[in-house]
């Protein structure tokens, strides 16, 4: 029952939709198929234009019963009721709309008013001036020439008055020292004045206005030449004396030569002693701080239109920098290369670095001076120096430590003490040495800091390679994959042995692209270098019997001999790999473009079948180790291209598999 009653009351409510939309189609005049159409013209329709209400009662009658008649009259009474009670409730909600509608069309119609009466006093009004206007061209069209005339010989008298005027005005100007200012006057009258020099009153304002002018530009050229003038007075004076047609080529060099004075006067001052970073403050402070002042003021003089003038004064300009420069960076090489201590490398660093930084401003202001590339050679020179040094105080630490231990060996026996072990002597002398490369490795390694200008620059770390570089490396890579290949091939040797060999191409590639302070600096002009003075301090106390050998206790001889087997065992390769961790195991990470050596690598068509005949050999001389280990690096590459980072091994061995 319950589902029932339900189904019924939804077929209602469908129901009551359906007549609901059936109404509104009705009103709207749609059809059947969706599409509006124009009503028919019955008279019995009630919503109908052409609606008779005889003939609709008539046919009702006809067609309906009473009690049909009595449900229509029902439901027409309760439509007549429910739009009298929509029309109300429209009236009532937009009660206040009508009135405030009223109220605006009642206000626009007094405003349209108002407007229209002042449109009418406004034509009045135009309609007058148009009436005069044109009784005053009609009176002065005849006069109209004749005003222009005069007008015209109104300006020209002004004119003639200025010229007539312009040698007091001159005067005026330059007793109140308004230099500029009567320069501007001069200009504005030259061209006048040349034009009719030929008349005899305008030749001779031209001969006063000279002479004044040449009186000026003494005193201008006085002031130019006097040697406490600062900066800004001396542009003034360029300035107007070359507007006063002045020699170009005779200013730059009398500018040139006030500022030499200056320039030569802070390299004096240089030649003191004092802190390294003091004097390289005080270095660019004055001297760089004033040449990029006097570059600057000489460019906005000189410079300032392109042509043969202004390449004239670059090129005065260059060359005068480039010889009062060479002073300039012979005081601070002698000073920096002066800086023996080498307690703490940071201040030797930092003020390379200042110096270097600061030689960035002149030379992008004359790019043909060559700070920039002379400012590089001496901290390059000023570095090799300082590896140098540190080669040196290596040696005598070593020499030291083992002057002790000599000592040590040496000295008599204390009765109940026994004799120091040599175990503890080997131990104590390998771990000072050792600590005392760490401590130079640290003291090196700021010379490539981040935060270091010159730390970019070719010499210590290679900047981004170029299509000829990569292509180099790759071969290079491919070269080392043939050796280890090969020698694996023919000679059978065992993992251990191929991997040596197969592990060159990565040191050959950090070597190949990293910087030569580096590579040949750091790692084999100070460690290489220190490990062989060892090996040779070694052999001379073995190979001179004669000389050393006689004193040299047996002991000592035995020390050295287990040092060097320890160093050979282990200790050189600790040490080459902590140099290869500190200064060259970040230049793939930081400066390889790492995509571009792969896209580079995969274009050079002849690497890849260069590479392809090499794994075809492998092949052929069946061995497994070749494959592999070609396979293992190929991979590594192409992973260590695309990521940016080293392979992991779980990816090495399946690849290898594979």
């Amino acid at each position: 029952m319950a589902a029932a009653a339900a189904a019924a009351a939804e077929d209602e409510e469908v129901a009551k939709r359906r007549k609901a939309h059936g109404m509104l189609k009705l009103y709207y005049g749609i059809t059947e198929e969706g599409k509006g159409g124009e009503r028919l013209l019955e008279p019995t329709d009630i919503d109908g234009v052409h609606f008779d209400p005889e003939l609709y009662l008539t046919q009702l009658r006809k067609e309906r019963s009473l009690a049909q008649l009595m449900d229509v009259e029902s439901d027409m009474v309760r439509q007549i009721r429910a739009l009298d009670s929509d029309m109300q409730t429209l009236v009532y909600e937009n009660y206040n709309k009508f009135i405030s509608a009223t109220d605006t069309i009642r206000k626009m119609k007094n405003d349209f008013k108002k407007m229209e009466d002042e449109m009418d006093g406004l034509a009045a009004n135009m309609a007058v001036i148009t009436e005069f206007s044109a009784s005053i061209s009609s009176t002065l069209q005849e006069r109209h020439q004749h005003i222009t005339k005069l007008s015209g010989v109104h300006t020209l008298l002004r004119k003639l008055q200025f010229l007539f005027e312009l040698p007091a005005r001159l005067n005026k100007c330059i007793e109140l020292k308004a230099y500029a200012q009567a320069v501007s006057y001069h200009s504005k009258a030259r061209s006048v004045l040349h034009q009719y020099q030929h008349m005899p009153s305008f030749h001779g304002i031209q001969t006063d206005c000279q002479a004044i002018m040449a009186g000026l530009a003494d005193t201008l050229r006085q002031r130019f030449r006097d040697s406490s003038s600062s900066t800004q007075e001396l542009s003034e004076c360029v300035e107007l004396l070359l507007s006063l047609e002045e020699p170009a080529h005779l200013l730059c060099d009398e500018f040139l030569a006030h500022g030499r004075g200056r320039l030569a006067s802070h390299l004096s001052d240089l030649e003191g002693s004092g802190d390294v970073l003091e004097f390289v403050d005080r270095g660019c402070g004055g001297f760089i701080s004033d040449s990029c002042l006097l570059a600057a003021s000489y460019q906005a003089l000189f410079c300032k239109e392109p042509g043969s003038t202004a390449q004239m004064a670059e090129e005065k300009l260059t060359k005068f920098l480039e010889e009062l420069s060479e002073g300039y960076f012979e005081l601070v090489e002698i000073r920096l290369r002066q800086e023996k201590s080498l307690g703490d490398n940071s201040l030797l660093v930092r003020a390379l670095d200042r110096f270097h930084r600061r030689l960035q401003a002149p030379s992008k202001l004359v790019p043909g001076c060559g700070f920039n590339r002379r400012g590089t050679e001496i901290v390059v020179r000023v570095a090799q120096e300082r590896l140098a040094q540190y080669l040196q105080a290596l040696k005598d630490f070593f020499q030291g430590c083992l002057t002790d231990v000599r000592q040590a060996l040496a000295a008599p026996r204390v009765p109940g003490k026994e004799a120091p072990a040599l175990g503890e002597l080997l131990a104590g002398l390998s771990a000072s040495v050792l600590n005392q490369i760490k401590t130079v490795l640290a003291a090196v390694h700021l010379f490539t800091a981040k935060d270091v200008a010159f730390s970019d620059k070719p010499y210590f770390k290679v900047s981004r390679c170029h299509n000829d570089k990569c292509r180099q490396v790759q071969w290079g890579v491919v070269f080392f994959l043939v050796l280890s290949c090969y020698i694996n091939a023919h000679f059978h040797l065992d993992i251990v042995t191929c991997s040596v060999f197969t592990h060159l191409s990565p040191v050959f590639l950090l070597f190949f692209l990293q910087g030569e302070f580096c590579s040949q600096g750091v790692r084999e002009g100070l460690i290489v270098a220190f490990i062989k003075s060892i090996c040779q301090t070694a052999r001379q106390f073995c190979e001179s019997p004669g000389e050393k050998g006689a004193n040299t206790p047996p002991v000592l001889l035995l020390l050295l001999s287990r040092l060097c087997l320890d160093y050979e065992t282990s200790t050189i390769s600790y040490i080459l790999t902590l140099t290869d961790e500190q200064f060259l195991g970040q230049v793939i990470l930081e400066y390889l473009p790492a995509p571009e050596v792969f896209l580079l690598i995969l274009q050079d068509m002849w690497c890849v079948i260069f590479v392809y005949l090499l794994s075809l050999l492998s092949i052929f001389f069946q061995n497994v180790l070749s494959v592999t280990v070609l396979f293992k690096h190929l991979s590594s590459c192409c992973y260590f291209c695309l990521f940016d980072k080293p392979v992991p091994p779980w990816v090495v061995s399946s690849l290898c598999i594979t």
